[in-house]
């Protein structure tokens, strides 16, 4: 009569409720698109194992020796308050991180990624150039996912390499037509 007042009565099946509680959750948040299968099966394991070392903690095996310290009471019973809380805070971790997108990724996942790496919503966020500026380069750097850093980096060396070269190119060019305004000259004196 006592426990249908307070509850309680799957006190003995705390740790066992909890697990599957994070099983469940981390295979919603995998089936929603939170996580990755990565992340889902490494939460399942954990928690998968925390219910059989439970288990276990009522023999007693080698297992408990693996367990670390902070994980355990005083008692050397394993302490589920702290692994839970622990655990609270690696999903909370997990939830923040960003996954490196591959080639099969979608768009929404490679959109993540280049913001949180500086990469521009739009190409018209780029740095501008005087000699190089082109509104179909920025849009292949937008394509390639430069970042606005790696953007100023090509222009620098752009500069470096190119101006020594244009340089040169004028002054052939303004020797070339100076000879050729010097020729018609000569050629209208002597008319």
């Amino acid at each position: 009569m006592n426990k249908i007042i307070s509850g309680g009565h799957l006190s003995g099946y705390r740790t066992y409720i909890i697990s599957a509680t994070g099983i469940l959750s981390a295979v919603a948040a995998y089936l929603v698109g939170d996580t990755d299968i990565f992340t889902m099966l490494q939460t399942v394991f954990t928690l998968g194992g925390i219910y059989f070392l439970r288990k276990s903690n009522e023999t007693k095996g080698k297992i408990m020796d693996n367990i670390p310290e902070k994980f355990l009471n005083q008692d050397g019973t394993l302490n589920s308050e702290s692994l839970i809380k622990s655990y609270n805070e690696l999903e909370k971790k997990i939830g923040t991180m960003i996954s490196v997108p591959n080639e099969n990724s979608d768009a929404e996942i490679k959109r993540k990624f280049n913001r949180a790496i500086g990469v521009p919503e739009n190409a018209s966020e780029y740095p501008k150039n005087d000699l190089y500026d082109d509104e179909n380069l920025r849009e292949q750097f937008l394509e390639i996912g430069l970042t606005k850093t790696q953007v100023e980096k090509i222009y620098t060396i752009a500069n470096e390499f190119l101006s020594p070269i244009v340089s040169e190119l004028f002054s052939v060019q303004n020797e070339n037509t100076a000879m050729n305004e010097l020729k018609v000259f000569l050629v209208a004196q002597k008319k």
